[in-house]
């Protein structure tokens, strides 16, 4: 399959971060851990950031897949205005994960 530009096409718009919010469990050192995504609330929408994920509130979170519950991308027009980005939207995040031992 052919690209739809060549490279030669293509812009630097800003600048992105990201931060991975995991399902671990701090008495054990930051390793990963199961239990139930008791809690997953994202602040409001805006055109800095997404979200991508795969599970949801309620959600039991196993040790048969990856322990990552949630991936932020934020944007700006340089790096330090993406890290203010992430900051604030990390601020807002609410996740409450419950462990099961």
């Amino acid at each position: 399959m052919k690209l739809p530009l060549k490279q030669s096409e293509l812009t630097i718009n800003g600048c992105s971060v990201e931060a991975r919010i995991y399902a671990e469990n701090p008495q054990k050192n930051f390793s990963p851990d199961v239990g139930l995504l008791h809690e997953l609330q994202y602040p409001a929408e805006n055109s800095n950031y997404r979200f991508e994920t795969g599970v949801d509130k309620g959600d039991f979170i196993s040790v048969n897949y990856d322990p990552m519950i949630a991936k932020v991308v934020t944007h700006g027009d340089d790096r330090d205005s993406a890290i203010k980005q992430l900051r604030l939207i990390l601020s807002d995040l609410k996740v409450l994960f419950v462990l099961i031992t």
